[in-house]
């Protein structure tokens, strides 16, 4: 459990307290507020319980997978050697096979085991994401709880609906403000690896071309 699990409860409470106050009141018409609304598309305990199902631990446990099955992948490539005392066009082929098949198995990162590295490597990124993102969260979290705006929506007066807007907007705004970076940093290290982490298939090495007849005239007798 971290900070993040231990605010949960405290938190939705207060979180479901000022949705309910932007629900019934709105925001003020010019409040910081409206751009994080149209940009997240939600409120804010949806946006908080979003960020706080993502969790580190199933990302580690598989990038140690992918690394497993990658050095597995290594291994097969040095299993696949070249018949002794075999020459001539089949070694020659048998060898270019051979060859394509090892790289493809593992070699530079387009191989199947450069890819599960260039995957588990994208898996520890998002686990730095995603602890960071909590932390921050966390954070933001813990001192919404112990602003004045909290004591306004819990225990102030509810006949000042402009009071109660203005703190729930107040409140929603620093919330969904660091989410809405979460999502952008978010969104930003998936374009990053997009292109590392592009399909790849195996490519059949070209057969050698036929050897072709020595020039000259042909000559025949009938």
């Amino acid at each position: 459990m971290d900070q993040l699990d231990a605010l949960a409860e405290p938190a939705a409470d207060l979180l479901h307290r000022v949705d309910g106050a932007l629900h019934a009141h709105g925001a003020p018409t010019e409040h910081h507020l409206w751009p994080l609304l149209r940009r997240l598309g939600a409120l804010t305990l949806p946006s908080v319980e979003a960020i706080t199902a993502l969790r580190p631990a199933p990302l580690l446990a598989a990038g140690a997978s992918l690394r497993q099955v990658g050095r597995e992948y290594a291994e097969a490539r040095d299993t696949i050697g070249t018949p002794q005392d075999w020459a001539g066009a089949g070694a020659e082929a048998f060898e270019r096979y051979r060859a394509g098949l090892a790289g493809h198995l593992a070699g530079d990162s387009a191989s199947l085991a450069g890819h599960l590295a260039a995957t588990a490597d994208y898996t520890a990124a998002l686990d730095a994401w995603i602890s960071s993102s909590r932390t921050a969260l966390a954070s933001v979290l813990a001192a919404s709880l112990a602003s004045a705006e909290a004591v306004t929506l819990v225990a102030g007066a509810p006949d000042d609906e402009m009071t109660t807007a203005t703190a729930a907007a107040e409140i929603a705004a620093r919330v969904l403000g660091v989410v809405a970076e979460i999502v952008e940093t978010g969104e930003t290290l998936h374009a990053e690896w997009t292109e590392r982490l592009a399909d790849i298939g195996y490519r059949e090495p070209a057969d050698e071309p036929l050897p072709r007849p020595d020039s000259g005239v042909l000559r025949t007798r009938y």
